[in-house]
């Protein structure tokens, strides 16, 4: 995504916005369950407050007609969870994996020699591909 297309908006409010959403609607239709949010330790009244803001007012473009409706995420139970990395192998992990990813996209050549462009696919089988419809992986790009 470039961020000229949208100019007004924060990159973080931008990129958690569309995190939480996409995870509100797979709890509320894939799961059918409640879930809870847990970070790396980042800006985490800004995102709290984000998603406090979310959960009563949360514009999302329709697909069938002009304009947005209003979609509440309801189905995070609690604020955010902030953690530091060096304390949460969960974090860590999603840490690799997002590594991963980019090493897939980006591949360095001094690292080919691991392989790293390669092991992201391993993930395959586990992705939430129903996440975007415009990556076969799903992975929200826009």
């Amino acid at each position: 995504m470039k961020i000229e297309e949208h100019p007004e908006r924060d990159i973080f409010d931008l990129a958690w916005s569309r995190l939480l959403q996409r995870y509100d609607i797979y709890l509320k239709k894939e799961a059918k369950d409640k879930g809870i949010v847990v970070v790396d330790d980042t800006d985490s009244i800004k995102l709290q407050n984000l998603q406090r803001k979310m959960r009563v007012y949360n514009p999302i473009p329709s697909h069938f007609s002009e304009g947005t409706y209003n979609a509440p995420i309801n189905n995070i139970l609690e604020d955010p969870f902030s953690r530091t990395s060096n304390q949460s192998y969960f974090i860590q992990t999603v840490d690799v994996i997002a590594h991963l990813l980019y090493r897939k996209e980006y591949p360095k050549g001094s690292l080919k020699k691991f392989g790293l462009e390669y092991q992201f696919s391993k993930f395959e089988p586990i992705l939430l591909k129903k996440a975007s419809k415009l990556d076969n992986l799903g992975i929200v790009r826009k």
